[in-house]
């Protein structure tokens, strides 16, 4: 099996029940190359039988009101080439620990989307340096972009939009030297700071 999606209709709650922890056991399981958890209201941080998928190469999370947190389960992940965090009330990743994201050399492509709580990205992303493709979409609350960024010398798009509250780029942005596409859109504090330089 390669494909797997858990919604609310079929595993409530995600965690823990019965039905998850024969998932994890579940040799029929072990295979799972894309997953998506979407719709799960009890959800908080990822569950801990994605242990038990040792091959999985893409995870979304999807309107998941209370999920909050990737830690510390995303460190066993370490095939993950694509991460998918999307329409996520709460998440703001405030306790990430850094260290987990060292084994996530394989993630290539990583989307945050509708996430009202972000303030701050993830200090553990610069340890992704395969990482080539970044998108950060619609964070009301992301008021900058770290220094760090510069780690990443595999990024090829970084796209941000929709982000009003975004107030600043870092200088080491010019060290990107894979970067083939920057693209800013709809956040008006940034370009304004952005064109009263220029004027």
């Amino acid at each position: 099996m390669e494909t797997m999606n858990v919604a609310r209709p079929l595993v409530q709650p995600l965690l823990p029940t019965k039905a998850t922890n024969e998932a994890s056991s579940s040799s029929n399981l072990s295979n799972t190359k894309n997953l998506s958890i979407y719709g799960n209201e009890d959800l908080q941080c990822l569950p801990d039988w994605l242990k038990g998928l040792p091959y999985l190469e893409m995870l979304q999370v999807l309107e998941c009101s209370k999920f909050k947190d990737l830690s510390p389960c995303i460190q066993d992940l370490t095939l993950l080439r694509m991460l998918m965090i999307d329409n996520c009330e709460v998440f703001n990743m405030s306790n990430d620990d850094p260290i987990t994201w060292r084994s996530l050399r394989s993630l290539r492509f990583l989307l945050f989307n509708c996430l009202p709580k972000l303030s701050a990205l993830p200090q553990g992303i610069q340890y992704a340096t395969s990482l080539e493709y970044l998108y950060i979409l619609d964070c009301k609350s992301l008021a900058s972009i770290p220094e760090w960024i510069n780690n990443l010398k595999s990024l090829q798009i970084l796209s941000i939009s929709a982000c009003p509250n975004l107030k600043s780029l870092p200088e080491g942005i010019r060290d990107l030297t894979s970067l083939d596409v920057l693209e800013i859109k709809d956040c008006p504090v940034l370009l304004k700071a952005y064109w009263s330089r220029l004027a």
